[in-house]
């Protein structure tokens, strides 16, 4: 019967133990997903140098395929420029 208290006093301890560890496991994986969460909504809204590349880029594939004439290129770029 000591045995049998024992044991399961253990496996209850371990248990405690493994669902402590677990539940610290989530909150850390909760967290890291909340950071990113934020950063990829805060990222969005603003005007990021890559952004302007990625316009820069789309001015230039524009010009270079004849959509737009070469001084709306340059007025284009000029404002892109200035943001």
């Amino acid at each position: 019967m000591f045995e049998f208290n024992r044991m399961h006093d253990n496996f209850w301890g371990g248990s405690m133990l493994f669902s402590g560890i677990l539940w610290m496991i989530l909150l850390v994986v909760l967290i890291v997903v909340l950071v990113f969460i934020f950063m990829k909504l805060s990222g969005s809204s603003s005007n990021t140098g890559s952004d302007k590349d990625s316009s820069m880029s789309i001015l230039k594939e524009r010009y270079a395929r004849g959509e737009i004439t070469e001084e709306e290129y340059d007025q284009r770029r000029k404002k892109l420029k200035e943001d």
